[in-house]
């Protein structure tokens, strides 16, 4: 009895542990319009997307956004908990370089692996962070039909559920999580984390490979850190595809 009860007096002077949450934009990469491919099964969508791949320069931004991240967590003395990545050409090679570089950094408690292996960590594809429309922004310079919005909405809304939450009532330290995805999905998260209009994603940029930071507290306390953070990418890098 005693025991439960020191092991709850250090539960309770324990610092509150917090979820960070860092959402990175794909790499720069070859657009090929949709009307390029022609058919609409599954096959046809496959080939159009493998066309999407990144460029040269997409690598590039990948593998400095993954050593940033690196940076960040032995910064902060976090451990890598897990990569989330879309299942689209461009998110999932940037999704694969940068798992490459955390692969090389030595975990707080000590669980590296070798150099591109993504064993320390979880590496995981999420079809619910595909591109897609989330809704009509306003102002409306962009126009979505009703359907996509209503399909592609509903796929986002559950994605920012299942990410966004406070630490589980048995986490005891800080964990960060990255998401690898797509610009319009990480700008509707980021109005939809800080409860403001979902319909105002469209107002402001998110570049390639741009990192997104936010703290998710045990009292429900949300805080954007940054949004679409180019610094680790030289100026004459930095690009919107």
């Amino acid at each position: 009895e005693r025991k439960a009860e020191r092991k709850a007096e250090r539960k309770a002077e324990a610092p509150e542990p917090v979820r960070w949450l860092v959402l990175v934009r794909h790499g720069q990469y070859n657009y090929v319009s949709r009307s390029k491919v022609p058919g609409w099964s599954e096959a046809a969508r496959l080939r159009w997307d493998d066309a999407n791949a990144l460029t040269k320069l997409g690598r590039e931004q990948s593998t400095r956004t993954g050593l940033r991240i690196a940076e960040i967590a032995a910064a902060k003395n976090l451990k890598v908990d897990a990569v989330y990545y879309s299942d689209q050409k461009r998110a999932t090679e940037t999704a694969e370089l940068i798992a490459q570089q955390l692969a090389k950094y030595e975990q707080p408690a000590g669980e590296s692996c070798e150099q591109g292996q993504a064993e320390s960590f979880g590496f995981h594809m999420d079809q619910m962070l595909r591109e897609g429309a989330p809704n009509k922004p306003v102002p409306g310079t962009f126009d979505p039909s009703e359907r996509t919005c209503h399909e592609d909405g509903a796929r986002i809304e559950a994605a920012f559920r299942r990410y966004f939450h406070r630490p589980y009532p048995e986490q005891e330290r800080d964990s960060l999580e990255v998401l690898v995805c797509h610009g319009n999905v990480i700008r509707y998260f980021v109005c939809r984390a800080l409860q403001i209009d979902p319909k105002a994603w469209l107002r402001f940029a998110v570049f390639n490979c741009g990192i997104t930071i936010l703290r998710i507290t045990s009292s429900g306390s949300v805080s954007v850190v940054s949004v679409g953070d180019t610094g680790h990418i030289p100026a004459d890098l930095v690009t919107y595809s």
